[in-house]
This record gives C-alpha cells, structure tokens and sequence, in this order.
C-alpha cells in the first residue's frame, strides 16, 4: 500500500480553484476538494490507476483527470507524490512543475 502526499503548491492550488467555483457555487467548491481527495486516496491501493502525463512521457509522473482539472502525481517508491493541481483549460507546461521531476 503506497502513502499519498500531498504537496503544498498542490494543496495550495486545488484551494485556489476551489475559492475561485465558490464565488458562483460553493457547493460545487466542496464537491471539487472532496472529489479530489477521494480520488487521490485509491491512489494508497492503485498508484498507478492515471494515466501517463502525455507531456511529460515518464511512466512516474501520472495524472487523475476531475474535469476540467488534472491532478498530476508522482510515483517515488513506496510513496504517491500529488504534485500539481492544474485547471486542463491551460496547456501544461514544464515549468508548473517541480524542478526534480
């Protein structure tokens, strides 16, 4: 069974688009975080349930899609790494990720 962390730029960034749906519907706001953590806790039993970030091509860096949001994790040994939560709308870039990636 894998830990999942979640990272602090990811908690901070799945608290922004949560803030930023709650201007119109807060109950969408909630449903977006507790989708999110559901999701991410199968990741304990299945880390490697997403698919591969097309981007990126590496076989570690995996992705949850909660449209129109991508959870992007990544896989380091006995450990799930949720690195990014990012809003697919934008193309995603190298650059939104970590630098050890």
């Amino acid at each position: 069974m894998a830990r999942v962390i979640w990272t602090d730029p990811a908690l901070t960034e799945l608290e922004a688009a949560a803030d930023y749906i709650a201007r119109d519907t807060p109950r969408q706001a909630n449903l977006l975080v507790r989708r999110a953590f559901r999701a991410t806790d199968q990741l304990a039993a299945f880390p490697q349930q997403g698919r591969v970030v097309p981007e990126i091509g590496d076989e570690s860096v995996r992705e949850l899609i909660l449209n129109p949001y991508r959870i992007v994790y990544v896989l380091r040994g006995p450990e799930v790494e949720v690195i990014l939560v990012h809003h697919s709308a934008r193309p995603l870039r190298t650059e939104d990720l970590p630098a050890d990636i």
